[in-house]
């Protein structure tokens, strides 16, 4: 399977199941869609920039500075699920890959803007952490994918050991 294919077979998974059964958005007033910090936005899957060849309105995307060679897309705030990159449709969860175990986990990212964190996986919908691992899968069947995720996973990992000696969550 190409890297694309991963990428769209994935999101095509993750296209209508959400965290809750309600607008989970509701709950945060979409926080996670209004970061105003310079350089935000949700980080690309491997060539996932090439969906966004039309740019939508209000959507950009530049370098990533924390995880070196990602790019990441930034939108002017909610936009419709189809417009979502990868990342949103995963929020609040992420893949994960280290060495040859791959899966799903809670986005350490997401404490600040998420409320959905404290309750874990098991407060997600099953609907939509089941359409997340068969995303996860998909991304999984390329090795570009693979090393992409990997690279993910060591800095979420630094970057929960760096707040864990912050004493923060």
């Amino acid at each position: 399977m190409q890297t694309l294919a991963a990428v769209l077979k994935a999101r095509l998974c993750l296209e209508v199941h959400t965290p809750l059964k309600s607008d989970c958005g509701s709950y945060c007033d979409s926080a996670c869609c209004r970061s105003g910090e310079a350089g935000s936005g949700m980080l690309l899957f491997p060539r996932e920039e090439e969906l966004y060849s039309v740019m939508p309105a209000g959507f950009s995307i530049s370098q990533s500075s924390a995880v070196p060679g990602a790019l990441l897309l930034s939108c002017e705030g909610t936009c419709s699920r189809i417009k979502r990159p990868l990342a949103c449709r995963f929020f609040p969860l992420i893949p994960y890959w280290r060495g040859k175990t791959g899966g799903i986990a809670m986005d350490v990212r997401a404490w600040p803007v998420c409320p959905l964190m404290e309750y874990g996986i098991a407060g997600l919908k099953q609907t939509f952490v089941d359409a997340a691992v068969s995303a996860s899968r998909a991304l999984m069947l390329t090795q570009e994918n693979r090393d992409f995720v990997s690279g993910l996973t060591l800095h979420l990992d630094a970057y929960r050991q760096l707040h864990a000696e912050k004493g923060e969550e």
